[in-house]
């Protein structure tokens, strides 16, 4: 690469900065940045501390029960909560729009409830001022006023032509004007992105290579994001013959790929692949429950054969013989049964939804802004990935606890006398709080990496976009 296109890239930065527009502009946008950021993190420490206290009440709660039976215990239940990443002050995803705490009990599977958005104004909708906001929506305006013109400016002026005419090739001239954009990228983003480092770094011991990692990532995927609007604001400048046209244009391009097609492709989604309404999905399910049973009768024919093998095993003509309690083992098996419907149901919604985010993760070969909220997102914690996962791992703790309940009351409580009977409340103590399991970094770039090969393929058509440009002097 030849000196005249770092020289060229260098003077579109001094004009930049010599515009005390952009220069004021900067400058505030630095400082709401700042400002979101410290508010986020306020409120994410908040969340994160009352979902901490929340399951510490819930736990003493949970050891402070009385000597009861154990089937009583299982329907006296439990409360998981999901506890706040720490990057979600950075970006907030749909982690506002799905539920914070699952209630655990026996033969039933519920769905997270109490999601932030349910407590706040209709005005959510909007988004928080988020730094993700800011880097994803408001930072592009800036580059499109600022690199909208890169190629316009030079050709009303008339020095586009002397350029060409010293010999300095079309391709060259491109590549400068795109250089002194990205160049203007990084400026812009290294204060806040390091400010958001400094600020997550602050945060004592949830600070882990992982985090680090991510934060690594995030800065490289919006350093990419907004080097994309560079591309494309050089690319539709060279195409134009005023810089009014230039900016209408990135206008039209900035308002229909940050808000059209991000609302136009999940309702394509939904449209293609319709999820059955709640009431459709629990009514399903209690029918096929009900045809399993869920223990509360142990006489129930779908335990007879069950109840046969029990009596061969031990050799015993009745229940009231066998060395264990067949309540118990009816427990047991019926929230086996349920379990499994449950989860047939619960899987299948989740793949229908899985397809429609699909549609909306197809959208992203063609829309930076939806790779790079879906990227962020994912990075942060605060995809739909990451509330899926959380589900699941409540559900396999619900499903471990009411087992572990079931085998106290097969070994420990006599089938005589059943009902009246008490465990000591020392048991309580035994059970393992709820703690999840988040994934690594190399887990969600695993699990993204179509996201990853459309981030490639945005490059390759932007730059073909922009030196397919015919090299017009007028």
């Amino acid at each position: 690469m030849d000196r005249t296109v770092w020289h060229i890239a260098a003077m579109e930065m001094t004009h930049a900065f010599r515009n005390r527009g952009f220069r004021w502009l900067g400058a505030l946008l630095l400082g709401v940045f700042l400002v979101s950021s410290a508010v986020s993190f306020q409120s994410r420490e908040k969340a994160a501390e009352e979902s901490q206290s929340l399951q510490q009440v819930v736990r003493e709660q949970w050891e402070s029960q009385p000597d009861r039976h154990p089937h009583r215990v299982a329907h006296y239940g439990y409360l998981a909560f999901r506890p706040r990443s720490l990057l979600s002050f950075f970006d907030l995803g749909v982690s506002e729009f799905t539920g914070n705490s699952i209630f655990l009990e026996a033969h039933v599977q519920n769905s997270a409830n109490f999601s932030e958005a349910k407590q706040e104004s209709s005005l959510l909708r909007f988004g928080r001022l988020t730094p993700a906001f800011l880097l994803q929506i408001l930072l592009p305006l800036v580059i499109i006023f600022q690199c909208g013109r890169s190629v316009t400016r030079e050709r009303e002026s008339s020095t586009l032509a002397q350029v060409l005419s010293l010999g300095v090739p079309w391709r060259s001239f491109l590549t400068g004007k795109l250089l002194g954009g990205v160049g203007l990228v990084g400026l812009l983003i290294l204060p806040p992105m390091t400010g958001v480092t400094l600020v997550a770094l602050g945060s004592g011991p949830e600070v882990t290579t992982d985090v680090v990692v991510r934060l690594v990532l995030l800065a490289l995927l919006y350093f990419w994001y907004l080097s994309s609007w560079v591309a494309l604001a050089v690319a539709v400048s060279a195409r134009s013959r005023t810089t009014s046209t230039a900016t209408v244009v990135l206008l039209g391009c900035w308002i229909a790929l940050t808000t059209l097609l991000p609302k136009a492709f999940p309702s394509f989604g939904s449209y293609l692949f319709e999820a059955p309404s709640r009431p459709e999905l629990e009514h399903a399910i209690h029918v096929e429950a009900v045809k399993g049973g869920h223990g509360h009768d142990p006489n129930a024919a779908q335990f007879q054969t069950l109840q046969q093998d029990l009596f061969e095993k031990y050799g015993v003509d009745r229940v009231e013989d066998l060395p264990v309690n067949w309540k118990g083992i009816a427990m047991r098996e019926g929230e086996k049964a349920t379990a499994e419907v449950y989860h047939r149901h619960y899987q299948g919604l989740a793949n229908t939804f899985a397809l429609q985010n699909s549609v909306s993760e197809a959208g992203a070969l063609i829309d930076p802004y939806l790779l790079a909220r879906h990227l962020s997102a994912a990075l942060c914690g605060t995809d739909a990935a990451s509330a899926v996962e959380f589900e699941e791992q409540a559900e396999q703790y619900r499903y471990t606890l009411i087992q572990k309940l079931n085998d106290l009351h097969i070994e420990e409580i006599d089938y005589e006398g059943d009902k009246q009977q008490r465990l000591s409340s020392v048991h309580w103590h035994d059970f393992e709080p709820f703690r999840l399991q988040e994934n690594s970094v190399e887990e969600v770039l695993r699990n993204n990496r179509l996201l990853l090969m459309a981030l490639l393929l945005q490059t390759m058509f932007l730059l073909g976009f922009l030196y397919s440009s015919p090299g017009r002097a007028r």
